[in-house]
């Protein structure tokens, strides 16, 4: 059987352990609100002459915008995919403009699932989107589900 004395001890113990946890959570929480905040006045007192970029220059520079044209060229018509390839172009450019200013960003979701005829493009449009993703440096898992 256990002492007394040494129960209480134990209690301490994980008293202790707790107390510094919960401290140790609203210094993390204090400092990620000091951080939010130093990137909000960052953002409000820029100058409205400081250039931030613009997306298609950002496109230009990864080869993005060659990887779009390449999908033009590759396919005829199908102008809705074309144009949702070019926003989920935009989409993770913007996500590294924002990460390069010092934001955070979450890294969107980005599951497809390509589905059609034989011969509609849907490897082509694949390929070009796994060349977007490496670009930016995204994981592109090949997994084919039938």
């Amino acid at each position: 059987m256990r002492k007394l004395g040494d129960a209480l001890a134990d209690g301490d113990i994980e008293r202790k352990k707790a107390e510094q946890e919960a401290f140790e959570r609203e210094n993390a929480m204090q400092f990620a609100r000091e951080e939010r905040q130093r990137k909000i006045d960052f953002m409000v007192n820029m100058p409205d002459t400081t250039p931030a970029g613009r997306v298609a220059d950002f496109m230009y520079k990864g080869g993005i915008t060659e990887i779009l044209e390449q999908l033009d060229n590759d396919l005829i018509g199908l102008l809705p995919v074309k144009k949702r390839v070019r926003e989920i172009a935009a989409l993770l450019v913007l996500d590294k403009m924002r990460r390069k200013l010092g934001f955070e960003t979450a890294v969107p979701s980005l599951h497809m699932c390509f589905t059609g005829a034989p011969g509609t493009g849907k490897t082509t449009v694949a390929v070009r989107m796994g060349q977007i993703l490496q670009v930016r440096s995204l994981p592109a898992r090949r997994a084919a589900h039938h």
